[in-house]
């Protein structure tokens, strides 16, 4: 062996050491809070089902802050990268009927502020406790389930607020000129043709990936962060799902937005990913999400994260490249714009992908979250023969949906979501019957209840088919 090979094993050796210490500290953290250790929480987003409601927090203990503080603030580039990883820590509540949920918000101001909590046995509750049930879900590879019941204490004070305001800000993470990330899809699929794009079976959750004969696009990384059991009351995972997100190698990362479901994938994925360049959406929506902050500031530190200005009046293309040149075909990547009430701002402003196939007017559409009324009108004017239907198929305003596919069905509409109690995607009624108006066949992401871990990669649209497969 020589110096150099000496060399290059004592860093690898030191890179794995590092690594190890990671692993041990989430360990610490985790194991700590389902103890009792007090910690807290902010509302991030709640979930309607019909008259139920569903709540998701995350999770922050002071040692989770001390920790990130000084690996996100303090130390070097170098040291960041092999000594730590973006880690998530979430309680998603049970399902509660309005009235129920009612009763406890009027208790407590958990929409707007940061609140003190714990994780106690249940049965020792008081009548005047404020106590949810649900799962904790903790992400540092792999994902862990736990059932717990979240005690609501008091609100925190402001001077703690302002030190976790301070320890994850990202509003001073520079967007990236339109130009740059036009550059930067130039350089990493320069007119590669498009083989297949692979839709993995992540439950609710996106995870798409592009492809071609030489290079690779992933769009979105997302794992299913809601809690489903099945009849064996095991929590589900995704074991396929998780082993393909470790052994991807794109090109580039594109992010649809900073949402959890299109994100926590990134847990199984190996450091080579992190060494890409990441594409998103600037992180004004970030204001609630520690997870995702984690994730931006780390690849920010890293030099690795292009954010796209949010701040458009319409439905803007940030950039195309060819993908089979003879035959004039592109793939563009969009920003969304428009209005729907029933969506969120950082859905409606999110990162979709438009592919032109190869006869010109027929299109793949990846639609992230990102609904019809923020699509532009020249998109919905074509005929769309592959649709990643937006927002899992949610209940969203369908008036443009209706105006895709006039001359004739397209091939598929692939819905994100698990399965309800009857064994039907979760999804909404009314948009599912447009689609399939649209399209010769819906096809659901869903879990097997029986045989989960077969159908992981559960769709795959082949380009190199004739006339266009799915499989």
């Amino acid at each position: 062996m020589d110096f150099s090979e000496w060399v290059n094993g004592m860093a690898d050796a030191h890179r794995k050491d590092l690594m190890k210490e990671h692993s041990k500290q989430c360990e610490k953290m985790y194991e700590d809070i389902i103890k009792g250790d007090d910690f807290y929480f902010r509302l991030v987003n709640k979930y309607v089902d019909g008259n139920e409601y569903r709540l998701e927090f995350s999770i922050l203990s002071d040692k989770m802050f001390n920790y990130d503080q000084k690996m996100l603030n303090e130390i070097d580039k170098i040291d960041l990268c092999f000594a730590y990883r973006p880690y998530f820590c979430e309680f998603i509540s049970d399902y509660y009927g309005e009235d129920q949920l009612s009763g406890m918000l009027d208790k407590k101001n958990l929409l707007e502020h940061w609140y003190k909590g714990c994780f106690q046995t249940s049965g020792n509750n008081s009548p005047n406790d404020v106590v949810l049930d649900g799962i904790l879900v903790f992400s540092a590879s792999p994902i862990v389930y736990s059932k717990r019941s979240l005690h609501i204490s008091d609100e925190v004070d402001e001077q703690t607020v302002k030190k976790i305001e301070l320890c994850y800000a990202v509003n001073n993470i520079p967007v990236a000129d339109n130009g740059d990330v036009q550059c930067i899809i130039d350089d990493c699929w320069q007119e590669d043709k498009i083989n297949k794009i692979n839709i993995y079976n992540v439950g609710h959750g996106n995870c798409d990936y592009i492809v071609g004969r030489f290079h690779r696009i992933l769009y979105d990384i997302g794992m299913h962060y809601r809690v489903r059991r099945g009849a064996s009351g095991v929590v589900k995972k995704y074991p396929r799902a998780s082993l393909a997100i470790r052994n991807i190698v794109p090109d580039v990362v594109i992010l649809s937005h900073w949402d959890m479901d299109h994100v926590s994938g990134c847990v199984y994925a190996k450091q080579s990913l992190f060494e890409k360049v990441w594409i998103a959406p600037d992180t004004i929506q970030l204001n609630k999400q520690i997870g995702a902050k984690r994730l931006a500031k780390y690849l920010y530190r890293l030099g690795n994260l292009r954010l796209v200005s949010s701040n458009v009046d319409e439905p803007t293309r940030i950039a195309c490249v060819n993908i089979c040149k003879a035959q004039n075909s592109h793939l563009t990547l969009w920003m969304g714009h428009g209005s729907d009430s029933k969506i969120t701002d950082s859905n409606r402003r999110g990162l979709f992908l438009e592919i032109d196939m190869p006869e010109g007017e027929s299109i793949t559409v990846l639609a992230g979250d990102v609904p019809y009324n923020c699509m532009p009108n020249s998109i919905l004017a074509k005929d769309i023969k592959f649709l990643h239907v937006p927002h899992h198929g949610s209940d969203m305003a369908i008036s443009n949906l209706k105006r895709i596919n006039k001359q004739g069905k397209g091939i598929c509409a692939i819905i994100s979501e698990d399965e309800d109690a009857r064994g039907c995607i979760r999804c909404d009624n009314k948009h599912k019957k447009i689609l399939e108006e649209k399209f010769d066949a819906v096809i659901g992401v869903t879990e097997n209840i029986d045989h989960y871990d077969q159908g992981n990669l559960s769709v795959s649209i082949n380009y190199s088919h004739s006339p266009f497969d799915i499989c």
